[in-house]
């Protein structure tokens, strides 16, 4: 893909938001183990979003690039299933097992589907790229955030092509529709995760961690 056609992943407002919340957040301790746990868990709910989908898709290329991502996704919940037990062991913790996986109620389209993890993939690149910034000194795991990285790109390069074939194809309303509907769950998302973050932001200041403005440490060890 030329430099001209590239697509932009570059983090919106709502992003930026959750990324300055991620980097006050992070200077807890324990933060590096809670966060790795909650990696795996994320890679978990993509794997059953997409093996309810690949049954009902006949279309052979969608299938294969599909069973592509599912594959990917496997892979990384596997690795930061592995890096969350290692973490707790090398400090010293009792294995706990991983945060408890948000089911799926709602039955997507392969449409829906392809326009809900448009949304997902693309942000959670700029994610990644923190979190590669935070778990500096822990170079197994920053490892295989970059590696994550290049696979979300990957993905969220191939729902957006995906769904301007669609459009091409003359779906536009119904691609429309369906990226409405995955930002209304990503907007959802994000209020849940701000209010929740202003009742423990007092807790932070009171603790003595002060928002990051000028500050971009890694979390601490």
């Amino acid at each position: 893909m030329s430099n001209k056609n590239k697509i932009d992943f570059s983090p919106d407002m709502f992003s930026k938001v959750v990324l300055f919340m991620v980097r006050w957040r992070s200077q807890m301790p324990g933060w590096r183990i809670e966060t790795m746990g909650r990696l795996a868990t994320s890679e978990i709910e993509g794997i059953n979003l997409i093996e309810a989908a690949i049954p009902r898709v006949t279309d052979v290329r969608m299938r294969k690039i599909l069973s592509k991502h599912l594959d990917d996704e496997r892979r990384h919940a596997k690795v930061f299933s592995e890096r969350y037990e290692t973490l707790q062991i090398e400090a010293g913790l009792n294995l706990k097992p991983l945060p408890a996986v948000t089911p799926q109620t709602k039955r997507f389209t392969i449409l829906e589907l392809v326009a809900y993890l448009e949304t997902q993939e693309s942000r959670a690149i700029a994610l990644l790229e923190t979190y590669a910034d935070l778990y500096k000194g822990d170079e197994d795991s920053v490892g295989w955030i970059r590696k994550n990285i290049k696979d979300e790109i990957f993905h969220a390069t191939w729902t957006h092509m995906q769904l301007e074939r669609w459009v091409k194809d003359g779906l536009t309303k119904e691609v429309r529709q369906a990226r409405i509907d995955a930002n209304l769950v990503d907007r959802r998302a994000f209020w849940i995760q701000f209010f929740s973050f202003l009742k423990i932001m007092p807790s932070l200041v009171l603790k003595g961690y002060m928002p990051p403005i000028f500050s971009k440490n890694p979390s601490p060890l």
